[in-house]
């Protein structure tokens, strides 16, 4: 368990320095696309990194800091997250984290004018109980 402990630094920082950067923006197209099992047409093209962390809606509220985030080309919001020790927080993380996103609608608009938000979980560790832990929620 120490082993782990001691490469979860480096593995953020590979993680980011792979698919967090403009540079290389095509690798992360990639990985989104086939995990979201997009083609064709419905196929990402492009995706904007944004500043990784979510200001507080006030001094009292926690700073939340994601690994990647970003907005693709049809206005999809996207965290990708990178955990290799198990803090027994994921499920709440990962609620919160899409919470914020999805809070992004302005005054005047309807519902119907919410982009999705996907929030997308590399661990190394297991968080669901079933054998193929992939699992997608949407309307």
């Amino acid at each position: 368990m120490v082993f782990r402990r001691s490469l979860n630094p480096m593995v953020d920082v590979l993680f980011k320095f792979i698919f967090g950067a403009e540079e290389r923006k095509h690798v992360t197209l990639d990985f989104l696309n086939a995990v979201l099992s997009l083609e064709g047409e419905q196929e990402l093209k492009d995706i904007h990194f944004l500043d990784r962390e979510l200001v507080p809606e006030s001094d009292e509220a926690k700073l939340s800091r994601l690994d990647i985030y970003g907005v693709t080309d049809d206005g999809s919001q996207v965290d990708i997250e990178v955990q290799i020790v198990n803090r027994r927080n994921m499920e709440k993380r990962t609620l919160y984290y899409w919470s914020r996103m999805y809070q992004a609608l302005e005054r005047g608009k309807e519902y119907i004018d919410l982009h999705r938000a996907i929030t997308i979980n590399v661990l190394d560790f297991n968080l669901l109980p079933q054998d193929d832990p992939h699992a997608g929620y949407g309307v």
